[in-house]
């Protein structure tokens, strides 16, 4: 469906059981070769600018989420975004750790 719409990746999230963190999300994109993403932050950061523009998140403040992905996979991670109010364009900072897996160049 994702190579029919032109669509990269579908990004999944639930509020629900994500324990310490406020939100659990997966991310999925087969239309470009890759079955799953272990940690997206720019896939979290915009959906952080979507909860607030569609109100999921209280206007006027500032939210900084804690985002979980990546552990069905065994690949765990955590993503830290803020949200900071802006009109209809929020500010969008995100953070976190990152670990290098392969390394190589190209010529």
């Amino acid at each position: 469906m994702n190579k029919e719409h032109g669509i990269a990746t579908t990004h999944l999230f639930t509020f629900e059981g994500a324990d310490e963190f406020d939100l659990y999300t997966r991310d999925f994109c087969p239309a470009i070769g890759i079955d799953e993403d272990p940690v997206t932050g720019s896939a979290n950061g915009a959906l952080a600018g979507y909860l607030y523009v569609e109100h999921f998140l209280e206007a006027n403040k500032t939210h900084t989420l804690t985002i979980s992905q990546g552990q069905t996979m065994n690949r765990p991670g955590t993503v830290y975004v803020t949200v900071k109010p802006h009109g209809q364009s929020p500010i969008i900072e995100v953070a976190g750790a990152a670990s290098i897996t392969i390394e190589g160049k190209l010529f």
